[in-house]
């Protein structure tokens, strides 16, 4: 009996993981943090969402062109990821994005950064809790 109870649970880790579970249409905003993604194509059916968090899995720079649809987004949370650069990052320049966390990636390391991202991004508000003056902005969520 214990055996099939963590068989249901494993099983269940795994739908999350892989996102099989359905989602509700007109999703405002959705949290998926800590799930280990490794990817966001499971919102190719989503066009509402306004405010993603999805912290600490495994995206790459990937992970903009599954969002780059979603036109309405206007907060975006990716901290502690495989985000390297800033490959595929423009493709989110026609969102409302307002706000953008990218902390504990790889891309963090690279030198220039706040600049690169407001480069790619210049209708950004925040980026890191920084504005584009280097002036810290408490954040929007």
């Amino acid at each position: 009996m214990e055996n099939q109870e963590y068989n249901k649970e494993l099983h269940y880790q795994k739908q999350v993981r892989t996102l099989k579970l359905p989602l509700k249409p007109n999703l405002k905003v959705l949290d998926v943090s800590g799930l280990k993604l490794k990817d966001l194509s499971f919102l190719s059916d989503q066009q509402d969402i306004e405010i993603l968090i999805a912290e600490s899995n495994e995206l790459t720079n990937q992970c903009f062109k599954e969002i780059a649809h979603l036109k309405k987004l206007k907060i975006l949370s990716l901290q502690d990821n495989q985000i390297v650069d800033d490959a595929n990052l423009k493709l989110l320049a026609d969102a409302n994005l307002l706000e953008l966390r990218l902390l504990f990636n790889p891309i963090c390391q690279t030198q220039q950064y706040y600049k690169l991202i407001y480069k790619a991004l210049p209708n950004l508000y925040t980026l890191d809790d920084y504005d584009q003056d280097g002036l810290q902005i408490h954040s929007l969520f």
